[in-house]
């Protein structure tokens, strides 16, 4: 049985339903990824003010046009279908108790960004799961990464080790040590000393 390409997964889009491409076109507003593929050909620039079936097409048609489907492509499906369950059923109602404080703030996003209490909620929780994502790759790369005290150790070692001020003071050393033993060889021997150290 061979698994189901994100065509047959996205059957649920529908770019002929008005309600389901209006609130698609201003779900990818905020989702950098859609828009990829949606002006993934130059030919395609003139969407920005095209209709949105059009544009809930073109995504279709370029997303699906991949071939394979990742896990990644499942998750992201995953979280289209979840977003729009959640639009469609935004109607029914469900009660939170927030603080005098979160109510003024809910209250201010609400303003400042133009949309319902209910919009800034659901952008809130979408962009605190990805934050959450975000975090836990961050904390994977910094766990490979040397602690700065190790770090600092090793560096101190290398500047050691290719420290050569100490190497030519010594070698200086020995030009002196050199020309001081000619002196005495020529003293002894007669011999007029090189000039050449």
């Amino acid at each position: 049985m061979s698994e189901k390409t994100i065509e047959e997964r996205m059957k649920w889009l529908n770019p002929d339903d008005k309600h389901l491409a209006d609130w698609f076109r201003a779900y990818a507003d905020s989702r950098e990824w859609i828009c990829e593929y949606v002006y993934k050909e130059d030919q395609y620039i003139g969407l920005i003010d095209s209709s949105n079936a059009i544009f809930c097409e073109k995504f279709l048609k370029n997303w699906a046009s991949k071939g394979s489907i990742t896990s990644k492509d499942k998750h992201r499906i995953n979280l289209l279908r979840s977003a729009w369950s959640s639009h469609k059923n935004s109607k029914s109602k469900v009660t939170l108790s927030l603080s005098s404080e979160a109510k003024k703030s809910l209250t201010f996003l609400s303003k400042i960004y133009g949309i319902t209490k209910t919009e800034v909620v659901k952008e809130l929780l979408i962009n605190a799961h990805e934050l959450l994502k975000i975090q836990k790759s961050l904390k994977k790369i910094l766990r490979r990464q040397p602690n700065a005290n190790e770090f600092n150790k090793k560096i101190d070692f290398l500047s050691e080790i290719l420290d050569h001020s100490s190497l030519t003071e010594e070698v200086n050393n020995l030009n002196s040590e050199n020309r001081l033993l000619k002196l005495e060889l020529a003293k002894l021997g007669g011999c007029k000393p090189s000039s050449k150290v």
